[in-house]
């Protein structure tokens, strides 16, 4: 696994495009703004969208869902269709500061551990181990 990601970190953004899908489910067209400086937002790339997610995981089989859901993760196969916007993506990841397990607001900290996480997204907390066989 190691090399497949030296592999995949040698190749260039070029060579990387071949790879990668249409992203004809995600808007980028709206821009979220604050009264705080964004200019510095880093751009938000994901090769996994809610479209494709949902696409993949509707060809699970009855046996791949019940394993799915002893794990934790039930509530992924209830998302539904649509678009994920970039923009607030990357504006929510630069709000947040991993030091103090916070996000920032409108001028107010929210923590969030893993713990507020698990509860807020529906998904285990336990520090399973997953066993890809």
């Amino acid at each position: 696994m190691n090399d497949i990601r030296v592999s995949w970190n040698n190749l260039s953004r070029e060579e990387k495009l071949q790879y990668t899908m249409p992203k004809n489910d995600v808007d980028e067209k709206v821009h979220v703004g604050d009264t705080d400086n964004d200019s510095n937002v880093q751009p938000f790339d994901t090769r996994c969208t809610p479209t494709r997610f949902c696409q993949m995981m509707s060809t699970f089989s009855d046996l791949q869902k019940d394993a799915v859901r002893d794990l934790g993760f039930g509530n992924l196969l209830m998302l539904n269709y649509g678009f994920l916007r970039r923009d607030l993506c990357a504006w929510l990841v630069n709000k947040f500061d991993i030091t103090t397990l916070t996000i920032e607001l409108h001028g107010k900290s929210f923590i969030l551990n893993p713990s507020i996480f698990s509860h807020v997204m529906g998904i285990s907390d336990r520090g399973d181990i997953v066993n890809i066989d």
